[in-house]
Order: structure tokens, then C-alpha cells, then sequence
């Protein structure tokens, strides 16, 4: 069962956020699950009734985050949820990565251990060699 969009006019927030969080909400309660194609753009737009454009705008947000992929002449689909990891293209930390393509996580230490350093590696720290 599809969750029910409804528009807010006490939220203060535009429209087409409004539809992407409620996007986000059908992905995350798996309403939406993995390869789910969305209707076209002028239906689903005519059923939640807003513009094809505040459609667009939204469903664009959920592409930037990777939540949705468009493909020419076939349609928008909910992409396979993996997990990639941006080195060196943001300079984000990884919670945050997860946090803004709405992922929930928990971190665990799995293992604690204080190590001796090698020459190179003090000086480049520039850490003090201890006896």
C-alpha cells in the first residue's frame, strides 16, 4: 500500500520537497522496493495534483541523492540500494554520505588496540618518538 501524499499549506517548505520527502518515505518503508518504476510523469503528476515540473523537481532531488535513476525513452525507477563511498569527490565524512542519501546506520567499534608507529609514519604526523 502507497503512502498518500498530501500537500501542507502550513508547511513552509516548496512543494516539490514536500513530494520528494514523501518519495523518500515510500523508498524507506519499502513501498517502493528496489527497481519499482514510477508512472509516467504526466500521470503521476495529474494523480498528486501538482505540475509536471514540481514532479520533476522533486523526483531530480531523489535522482542527486541516488535514491532514483531516469532512463531515456524507458522511465524512472527506484535504484538498487548500494553503497558508494565518494572518495576524494566530497570532502564529507562518511555518516553524513548516509545521512543525506537517507540511509539509517549505526557504527560499531569492533576492535581497540594502541599500536607502535613506525619512524615514517611519526614524522609525517609529526609525533614525538617514544622510548
Amino acid at each position: 500500500m502507497e503512502l498518500l501524499f498530501k500537500k501542507s499549506s502550513n508547511d513552509p517548505r516548496p512543494i516539490y520537497q514536500q513530494v520528494a520527502e514523501w518519495m523518500l518515505e515510500n523508498i524507506q518503508s519499502g513501498n517502493w522496493q528496489e527497481g519499482y518504476q514510477l508512472r509516467s510523469e504526466n500521470a503521476f503528476a495529474a494523480e498528486l495534483n501538482i505540475s509536471r515540473g514540481t514532479l520533476r523537481k522533486a523526483i531530480d532531488l531523489l535522482i542527486g541523492k541516488g535514491l532514483l535513476v531516469r532512463i531515456q525513452g524507458r522511465g524512472t525507477y527506484v535504484t538498487t540500494h548500494k553503497i558508494s563511498y565518494p572518495f576524494a569527490q566530497e570532502l564529507i565524512s562518511f555518516a553524513e554520505s548516509m545521512d543525506f542519501k537517507g540511509y539509517n546506520f549505526t557504527t560499531k567499534v569492533i576492535e581497540k588496540k594502541v599500536m607502535r608507529t613506525s619512524s615514517l609514519i611519526q614524522k609525517n604526523l609529526t609525533i614525538e618518538k617514544k622510548t
